[in-house]
C-alpha cells in the first residue's frame, strides 16, 4: 500500500463520532521488555512480557452537548469506554485499532489569539490490548440488512473474536440489533452467529464480549436488524487475535 497522508481518518469515541474536533491522534502500542539474564550470557536477555497502550489526542476545541468537550470531560476516569481509530478513511473494510479505553487527563487551552484547542490522553482499562481489526458495517442504516462479506480468516484455539459497536446516530426508529455472524463459505448459505450485541434503543456504545476459538469459518459480516422506520448510524470493528 501506498504512503498515506492523515486527512480522512476517524476517531470513535463511546457513541460520538469525534474526528470533526480531531487534528492528531497516536497509539504507542509496545510490550514490557524483562529481563532473562542467566549467568552464562555475554549480555542481557530479554524477554517480552505484558502488552501496553498509550494514547493521546489534539484537536480543537468545541462545546456543547455532544462536543468534544463534552464527551472528554464526561469520559475521564470512566474505564472501558469503546475507543476505534479509523487510520484511513473510516470506510467498510478498512483497518481498524480499537480497544477499551481510559481517559486520565484533558487539557484545553490556548495563548492569546490562537484556536482554543485541547490535548487528552489515556491508557488501555479492559486488559485485551489494543485490537487491530476490520471496520463492518459502517454507516446510516434505515432498513434490516447485511454488510460487506471479509475473509477474516479462522480463529485458532489460541485466539479470540473480538468486536466492539458504535451507535453515532439515532433518528425515529424503536430499536436495533446488531450480530457478528460467520459462514464456510463465502455465499453464507449457513451463517452462525457468532457476537450478538445488546439490543440498542439510543446512542451507545458497546465492546462485546471476547469469543475464544477454535472458530474454522473464513468468512465474516455484520448484520442488523431495525424495528420501526427511521435512520441508526453505526461502526463495527472486528478483529482475530
Amino acid at each position: 500500500m501506498a504512503a498515506q497522508i492523515i486527512r480522512d481518518s476517524k476517531l470513535w469515541l463511546d457513541k460520538y463520532d469525534v474526528s470533526g474536533d480531531m487534528n492528531a491522534i497516536a497509539l504507542a502500542y509496545g510490550a514490557e521488555l524483562k529481563d532473562a539474564t542467566v549467568l552464562n550470557d555475554a549480555g542481557r536477555r530479554r524477554r517480552g512480557g505484558l502488552k501496553t497502550l498509550a494514547l493521546t489526542l489534539a484537536g480543537y476545541w468545541n462545546g456543547g452537548a455532544g462536543g468534544i468537550d463534552d464527551v472528554l470531560y464526561t469520559d475521564i476516569a470512566v474505564a472501558d469506554v469503546p475507543m476505534t481509530v479509523g487510520a484511513q478513511t473510516g470506510a467498510d473494510g478498512e483497518i481498524a485499532y480499537f480497544f477499551k479505553a481510559l481517559l486520565g487527563e484533558y487539557k484545553p487551552g490556548a495563548a492569546v489569539g490562537d484556536m482554543f484547542g485541547f490535548q487528552a490522553s489515556g491508557d488501555d482499562s479492559g486488559g485485551d490490548g489494543l485490537i487491530r481489526g476490520t471496520i463492518m458495517g459502517v454507516g446510516a442504516k434505515t432498513v434490516t440488512g447485511t454488510g460487506s462479506i471479509v475473509q477474516l480468516g479462522a480463529v485458532s484455539a489460541a485466539q479470540k473474536l473480538y468486536a466492539a459497536l458504535h451507535v453515532t446516530a439515532f433518528a425515529s426508529i424503536t430499536n436495533v440489533i446488531v450480530k457478528i455472524q460467520s459462514a464456510t463459505l463465502v455465499g453464507f448459505g449457513s451463517p452462525t452467529d457468532r457476537i450478538t450485541f445488546s439490543t440498542a434503543t439510543g446512542l451507545t456504545s458497546q465492546y462485546a464480549t471476547p469469543v475464544a476459538g477454535a472458530i474454522t469459518d473464513q468468512f465474516w459480516r455484520a448484520v442488523w436488524t431495525i424495528t420501526g422506520a427511521g435512520s441508526v448510524s453505526i461502526v463495527v470493528p472486528v478483529g482475530i487475535q
